[in-house]
């Protein structure tokens, strides 16, 4: 994993072999320069790792905005961390399936 950004004493890290985008989605959080995209490279179905270190404080499945004239699935995760690095910060994991449970913490693996 390599960090891929560095905000408010917070790291988000993306698989060596993977890749990430700030700009590549429709949903207002990345208008607003206040998301990324990570891809692991893995491919879909796969476990995806955490790009932050946090505690998990929440998770919901919720409504998608309607698709851009492509079919897609009605509805997806959001699981909700506090930040490891800075309490203070929470942080929205979106679009991934959830092996995680409230309470659990999450690491980013270093290998």
């Amino acid at each position: 994993m390599e960090a891929i950004a560095y905000s408010e004493g917070v790291r988000v890290y993306c698989p060596i072999f993977g890749r990430f985008s700030f700009f590549n989605s429709p949903y207002p959080s990345h208008r607003n320069c206040s998301a990324v995209d990570v891809y692991p490279g893995a491919g879909f179905g796969c476990e995806a790792p955490s790009p932050v270190e946090g505690e998990v404080i929440a998770i919901r499945a919720v409504r998608c905005p309607e698709g851009r004239g492509f079919e897609a699935s009605t509805f997806d995760y959001v699981i909700l961390l506090r930040s490891l690095e800075n309490p203070e910060r929470w942080i929205k994991v979106l679009h991934v399936k959830p092996l995680v449970h409230v309470g659990d913490i999450v690491k980013v693996v270093r290998l």
